[in-house]
């Protein structure tokens, strides 16, 4: 029905061939000046996009970035107060918004992003069957030359029972850490391109995608500690990161704040002896 009133809306019907082909093939398809993603699960707040899009275009940004609320609610219809003082924000380059914010999250859905700068620098998003947003936001980041971040709220994420991030059928997540896997190997791909400068970079944000991408590494082994595995299955992962020298993890982003028990499941990822003891404490089965 909206695409009979607003002509500028279109519709396409995808067989179920993965996030990432699909968003590769809406890119394609696109028509606009400016891109932006918004996950099935969740909402931006009221009457934002007019705004954010037409001050990206009259600022000539390639990035225009903002905050992200985790909510379980399913919906919100508080309006955003605070979004005339982006003129006041300053602009930067994505290198030093990177260097700025070091932990900030990697999800494709806080930013707009000129489609412009994508095309150009062809970026698209890689084989990590669901788990692409990271490496094709690095990439965005790493070649933008305007960027405003805005810290409004505008993003409403949705902690979902069903996601496949907080699920227990065991096929879901053989499904997460091999997503999870793939990425990494990506992730590999972007250093090399960035050490033999197929990417620009300064030195710092080569350091900075490193340490990132040892942080990755220790997320993905956690996580396939959660999942207790098969004790091979578990194996073979470790061996897999130690061929691509993904492991021991040297270099990363130390937490500035997290829970004791956090610190020392660190730890014990960090320390190849520990990690192979306490795997059966999660009992994974052998």
């Amino acid at each position: 029905a909206l695409t009979k009133i607003h002509p500028q809306i279109r519709l396409f019907c995808e067989p179920n061939s993965g996030a990432d082909a699909t968003r590769n093939k809406m890119l394609k398809l696109a028509k606009g000046d400016y891109i932006y993603f918004v996950d099935a699960d969740d909402y931006l707040c009221p009457n934002v996009l007019n705004d954010l899009v037409g001050f990206a275009s009259t600022k000539a940004l390639d990035v225009l970035a903002f905050n992200v609320a985790v909510t379980n609610e399913s919906e919100t219809t508080a309006p955003i107060k605070n979004l005339v003082k982006l003129a006041d924000t300053p602009i930067i380059d994505g290198e030093q918004f990177l260097l700025n914010h070091p932990k900030h999250r990697t999800e494709i859905w806080w930013y707009i992003v000129k489609k412009a700068l994508l095309t150009e620098n062809n970026i698209v998003f890689e084989k990590s069957k669901g788990n692409g947003d990271t490496i094709f936001t690095l990439k965005v980041f790493l070649s933008a030359q305007r960027v405003i971040f805005h810290p409004v709220t505008v993003y409403n994420y949705f902690l979902s029972p069903d996601s496949i991030m907080r699920s227990s059928d065991n096929e879901k997540k053989l499904q997460l850490v091999e997503s999870l896997y793939l990425m990494l190997t990506d992730y590999t791909s972007l250093v090399s391109d960035l050490e033999n400068k197929v990417i620009s970079c300064s030195e710092l944000s080569l350091e900075h995608v490193k340490k990132r991408q040892g942080n990755s590494v220790i997320f993905f082994i956690h996580e396939l500690l959660k999942a207790r595995l098969d004790t091979k299955i578990f194996k073979s992962y470790i061996l897999k990161l130690k061929s691509k020298n993904l492991y021991p993890i040297k270099v990363y982003l130390t937490p500035e704040k997290n829970a004791l028990k956090e610190k020392a499941l660190n730890l014990i990822i960090l320390n190849e002896n520990l990690l192979n003891n306490v795997s059966y404490l999660y009992k994974i089965k052998g």
